[in-house]
Formats: C-alpha cells, structure tokens, sequence
C-alpha cells in the first residue's frame, strides 16, 4: 500500500497467474484463487518489489502496521505457507517465493503487466493492527498457547474416545489448482464418513482444522502433537474428466508407521463408495468395533455433476462471506437441480439460508420458510443424515422458534453423528440461550475437541462463557481464537460483550468497531457500539448511530432488534420496546438472544418483556 491509502490498480501476470490489485484476489487460469487476505496482500508487497529482498520486519509493518502486539515469527511464517500453498510454490526448489535465511525473502517471478493506462483506487487506511489493545499487552500469543496446551492436555482423556483421527487434506495432483475445491470437498466427505463408522469408538478431527496442514511440511508426529491425534489419513487425489485415482494410507503417530494404505481408480459416479470404503477400512485397522446397523448407509448415489456442484458450494459456504455464501447457494440450487433426490444438497442449501441470513442481516420472512422446506426435503429423502437434522434444527431455533423441535432435531444429529462439529456447535448455542449454561459449555467442549483449530468453535465458547458469568474462562477461549485468526470478526464481537461486562466500555467499543470493519458491514456490530455508548451517558454519539441505521435502512433491510438494542443502552424503554414488537413481527433472527443475553438484563423485571418471551415460546 502507497502513502495515503492509496492502493495500486495494476495487475501482473506470472506463469499461469494473475493478480488482481484492485480486485484484490489471485487468478490462475481466469479462476479465483482461494487465499486469505493477510498472504494476499503479502503477494501484492513482493510482486511490487519484484526481486528485492524483503525483510521479516519489512514484511510486519506492511501487514500488520507499526507497535504490533503480535508473534512476527509465527505470522509471517503462517503467511508465507498459506502463499506458498496457493501457489503450489516449493521451498526447496522454488518458482516464485525465495527464502534468503536469516534475511527475509524475495519474489523471483517474472511478472509483466498489461499494457494499459494505470488506475489508483482509494482504500481507507488500515489502522495498525492489535490483537487487543494496551490494557492487554500481557501477550496475546503467549496466553493462547499455554491455553491450547492445556485444552490438548484435557482433550486426551474425553470419555468415550479411544482413538482420534485426523484426515489430513487431500493432496491434489492434477497441476490444476481449480481442482482444489475437488480435493477439499473430498476431504470433508472422507472426514464425515469416517465418523460414522464408528463415532462410539472413534473421534475425527473437523474439516477446518485438518485443512490448516494443507501444503505443511511438518511430521507425523508434530501434526498428531498438536491435534491430540493417534493416527493420520494421508491421501492424493488426481482427476482427469470424470476418472479419478486416489489413495489413502494410515499412519500410526508414535511410530509413524504406514498402516494401512490402497489406491482406487474409478469413475467420479463411485466415489461415494469409495468414501465409504476407506472409512471402514481405517475403523478395522484401528481396532474399532462397529456392528452394521451403526455404519451409514447411502441409499441414493447422487449425480456424478451433482455432487461435484455440491463440493463447490460447500468450498465458498467456509469462506462465510456475503459473497461466498451467495455463490454456496447458487452452487446448490444447480445440484439440487441436476439432482433434486441429494439429500446433502437440500441439507446444505437449508443451513447456508439460516447462516446466509446470520451473516447479511437479510430479511428472515424471505428465508426462513426456504430453510425449513430445504431441511424437511433432505429429511424426507435421507432419514438418518445428521447434517439433515442439524439444518432442520438450526431453522427451528433461529426462524420458527419452536425450540422443543430444535432441540429433538440437534440431539438426534449427534446420535446419528457424534463427530458433526457444527451438531455439537449449534446445540450448544441453542442450550446457551435457553439458560442452560452447565449444558451448553460441555457441549461446546464436545465440538473444540472435534476442531481445535477452528476460531469459530473457540469464538462460540467464549460467547457461551460470558453469557454464563463465567469471564476468566472466556477470556483465555477468545484469545485462542485471536491467534488461529486475529481477522475472524465474531471473535471481536463476543470480546465486545465480554469487555462491556467486564466494566471496560471503551475497549468495548473499540473491539466492537474492528468486528463492524472486519464483517464488511455487519449491522449488529454498529448496534453494538451504539448501546455500549448509551450506556456510558454518551447520548449523542448513540443517536448518530440510529441515524446511521436510519440510513442505511433505505437501502437495504436492518433488523428491528439492532434499533432496540441501541434504545436498550439508551435507557428508553419505551422505544426499545417498539422495536422488540416490530422484531416480533418480522421474526427477527436476534429476537433468539432475549432469554440469556446479558444486554437485556435491565428489562427483564418489566412485564411486556416477560409477555414477549412467552409469545416467543421462549424460556421465561
């Protein structure tokens, strides 16, 4: 970035490469590149300064500006795999990414630019970035690994778990990084049907923490380290047309010793099976006991193209950008549409409606019905789906509010799948709001162990933590969040809440102000700091923010929930409540944090918000 916050509109190419300044995204071969915005914009640096030397410190301040609190070491490094990744670039013998030892690095590509008049965009500057600010530069890092030992430490000795497992990414072969979505796809497929083999006997470390070794050069033993993990599933994945080859083997982690491993060609219409048939062959080689009614069944083998626009969409619904959650629909609708008997296609489409409409703040009357149909779809062609069951219990909670069904569709999931993350996560959330907090950390905990290396599961148990009282649990929780991604907005939110209640308003606001810049947006983020600021008596800085809704609310729907909330700080219960009445109305998604959340404490003794959780059928 050029003084001024000025960002360059250039493009360069190099090899099969293209990179958009301006569009700020990565092509190769005119196809998006997936590649987080901290290693974009360390490409952006060294493409500028083509063949020069760039230093570690160089690279700090360009990235996470001056007096950064951060481990320089640790982020750097994390930035220059992720690049190295995206680039199938090798340290060894590389063709873009140089590493000078003890110096820094330097980009050895030959990039030319299109011959056309250069454009400058503005871009606001990007304050210096802090994981927390000074009231706690006690070590961000420091605290969260010494947090993560420990969670590790007691994760080994869950009841019920004999063996964990962890699926590593699969390796994609075909020299075509377009095919990436093939191989993650494939990934969280093998990761699923594995823990339905044997889910009594066996724990499966989640999709997203498996995929932070894509590219890693670590061992065995330091990935099963730090997942806890007593065995790995290695695997390589090559796809020409509609033939694929894969193989898979088992390593033991104390030995490092090759198991188990086979190679399968076949057609991408048999890949379903094969899924199937590494996961059972893994659960044999562990010694797990499984009888056959515990191991799932396919009763529909969908489309060959179906699926393969079923592991597109669910490639963009991780991103969780309004953006990529669009193109996840889109995706899914063709599937459902080439196939319309996928069951795991109408399952996904339901929960990227319900988080669709979580994340854009979209009008829940335009979405909820669609969430319910989609989940009652895949539950009428697949019973025993858990994903299925999830969906049809996430559209119970958030949309229908009819939380006895919620939570029958969230417990059931977890029976048909007790290693489904996302199960565990959301009726977790759910047990957190009917104020069951006892019930909610331990399901939680169930959901970290599965994936510690997610900050959305570490974020969820900071929320759920705060709303408890349970503030010296959360803080660490949330830290360990910050450092697998000091960018994940949610967790700059709930650090909001739990500064507010922790007596520290203006950090408060501050964290609530990085979670509206890093969301794109996010309404309720804005609403957040408008309460926080009515509360400390600062009325007229609380006002302009319900201005500001005012505004944007000509152009696009805002949640009556975030004006009550606003009022709510404000000390106006009168408007806050005739704003809880229009929630009402409109079936607010936020109207499901009424039971439990600590920012409406101070109506809980008034009769209309004790009538309003009973209309709700909410607990009173």
């Amino acid at each position: 970035m050029t003084p001024g916050g000025i960002l360059s509109a250039a493009r360069w190419t190099f090899g099969d490469f293209e990179l958009d300044a301006a569009g700020f995204q990565l092509l190769y071969r005119s196809q998006p590149v997936k590649l987080e915005r901290i290693p974009l914009e360390l490409l952006i640096f060294m493409v500028e300064r083509e063949g020069q030397l760039v230093s570690r410190e160089e690279i700090a301040t360009r990235l996470w500006g001056n007096g950064v609190h951060v481990d320089v070491d640790s982020g750097v490094n994390t930035a220059i795999r992720k690049l190295r990744a995206a680039l199938k670039d090798s340290p060894e013998t590389p063709v873009f990414i140089e590493r000078v030892p003890g110096k820094g690095y330097r980009f050895i590509g030959r990039a030319s630019q299109p011959d056309r008049p250069a454009e400058a965009i503005t871009r606001p500057d990007r304050p210096a970035r802090r994981w927390l600010v000074a009231g706690l530069a006690l070590g961000v890092v420091a605290a969260a690994v010494v947090y993560y030992v420990g969670f590790l430490a007691a994760r080994r000795s869950l009841p019920g778990t004999s063996v964990t497992i962890a699926v590593l990414p699969f390796q994609n072969l075909s020299s075509d990084p377009e095919q990436n979505y093939f191989s993650d796809g494939l990934t969280e497929e093998t990761i699923a049907a594995l823990g339905r083999v044997a889910p009594s006997r066996i724990l499966v470390i989640s999709w997203t923490s498996s995929m932070a070794y894509r590219g890693t050069r670590k061992t065995a033993g330091e990935i099963g380290g730090e997942l806890a993990a007593s065995y790995l599933v290695e695997s390589t994945v090559r796809k020409e047309k509609e033939h694929l080859r894969i193989t898979a083997k088992l390593v033991r982690v104390r030995d490092q010793v090759q198991v188990w491993n086979n190679t399968y060609d076949l057609e991408v219409s048999g890949l379903l099976g094969v899924q199937q048939e590494i996961g059972s062959a893994i659960a044999r080689q562990v010694g797990a006991e499984f009888s056959p009614r515990t191991e799932p069944t396919t009763p529909h083998t969908p489309d060959a193209s179906a699926h393969d626009l079923y592991l597109r969409s669910r490639y963009y619904w991780y991103q969780r950008t309004p953006e990529s959650m669009r193109k996840s629909v889109e995706y899914l609708e063709a599937a459902i549409q080439k196939d319309p008997s996928y069951a795991l296609a109408h399952a996904g489409l339901a929960d990227t409606y319900v988080v669709q409409a979580m994340i854009t703040g979209a009008d829940p009357r335009d979405v909820w019905k669609k969430a319910r149909i989609e989940s009652e779809k895949a539950l009428g062609l697949n019973p025993n789906l858990a994903e299925a069951h999830t969906a049809k219990g996430m559209a119970s909670f958030f949309m229908a509010w009819d939380w006895q069904d919620a939570e029958r569709s969230f417990r059931r999931a977890i029976e048909l799948n007790p290693n489904y993350a996302i199960g565990h996560q959301f009726y977790a959330h759910f047990l957190s709001n009917a104020r069951r907090p006892d019930e909610a950390v331990s399901e939680i905990q169930k959901a970290r162990a599965i994936d510690p290396l997610s900050p959305m599961m570490h974020s969820f148990a900071g929320a759920i933590l705060v709303v408890g009282r349970r503030y010296d649990d959360a803080l660490p929780a949330l830290q360990h969040a910050l450092a697998l991604d000091p960018d994940f907005f949610p967790t700059h939110s709930i650090l909001g809440l739990f500064y507010q209640q922790t007596g520290k308003p203006d950090v408060a606001i501050e964290e609530y102000r990085k979670a509206y810049r890093l969301s794109g947006g996010n309404i309720l983020q804005l609403a957040y700091q408008g309460f926080v600021l009515g509360q400390m008596g600062r009325r007229a800085e609380a006002e302009q923010i319900i201005t500001t809704m005012n505004q944007i609310e000509q152009s696009r729907f805002v949640p009556p929930f975030a004006f009550a909330l606003v009022y709510t700080g404000l000390g106006d219960r009168d408007a806050a409540f005739q704003w809880l009445e229009k929630a009402y109305a409109v079936r607010d998604i936020g109207l499901v944090f009424l039971p439990a959340g600590p920012q409406w404490d101070s109506l809980r003794s008034d009769k209309r918000f004790q009538d309003l959780l009973r209309r709700c059928r909410f607990p009173v």
